[in-house]
């Protein structure tokens, strides 16, 4: 695979309304007791929702092991202080069934370590790791 700087930008967009927030499907849950049932599940309809950005490989050609640790990095920009940012790794079968394999959240306001709160300025970017 070739890595190259992009020759113009084009960022995704997505409009975060808190009254509708995206729910949690299954996943890794550590602290909410019983209020979200952890594992995978089928997250065919997630994908419809417009306040979340989906990318999707091409249909692979043969198995692939996928093992270890999964790492990722976002740049964002937001118009307010904090939101949070969720990444999910999801298995689409061909019937269409897309179960999730592993996520990760970040709290912007945390990006730092979480015994520092760092609130985000509209119009800069940030990486999240």
């Amino acid at each position: 695979m070739t890595k190259s700087k992009a020759k113009t930008d084009h960022p995704d967009r997505f409009t975060y309304d808190p009254i509708l927030p995206v729910p949690s499907y299954g996943g890794n849950v550590c602290c909410s007791e019983n209020a979200v049932t952890g594992g995978t599940f089928n997250q065919q309809q997630m994908k419809t929702r417009n306040d979340i950005l989906v990318y999707t490989s091409n249909v692979l050609k043969e198995g692939i092991e996928v093992s270890g640790f999964i790492e990722s990095t976002l740049y964002v920009s937001s118009d307010v202080k904090d939101t949070d940012f969720t990444i999910k790794l999801i298995d689409v079968h061909p019937d269409g069934k897309a179960y999730n394999l592993d996520e990760t959240i970040q709290h912007a306001r945390y990006r730092q370590g979480y015994g520092k709160e760092v609130f985000m300025e509209k119009g800069k970017i940030y990486k999240l790791i």
